[in-house]
């Protein structure tokens, strides 16, 4: 029962993410957001900066493709 209850919640967190991301985040700030990224990947030292740099980047080009796959739709 709690797997369930934990799946739904995920679920229903995604479901708001995908709604405030539709409101509120603008392109432009997306395409700020993805320069920004691109570069800390490639100004990061050690092992650690860059994980989480690369981890940072990735999200942001999902959400770019989510924002192309809305401007097309």
């Amino acid at each position: 029962m709690l797997p369930i209850l934990l799946l739904l919640s995920i679920a229903l967190l995604m479901l708001l993410g995908c709604y405030i991301y539709n409101q509120y985040i603008d392109r432009k700030w997306l395409i700020a957001a993805y320069k920004r990224a691109k570069s800390s990947c490639s100004e990061a030292s050690t092992e650690e900066e860059k994980s989480i740099a690369q981890a940072r980047y990735e999200v942001i080009v999902t959400l770019l493709q989510c924002s192309s796959a809305k401007v097309v739709q």
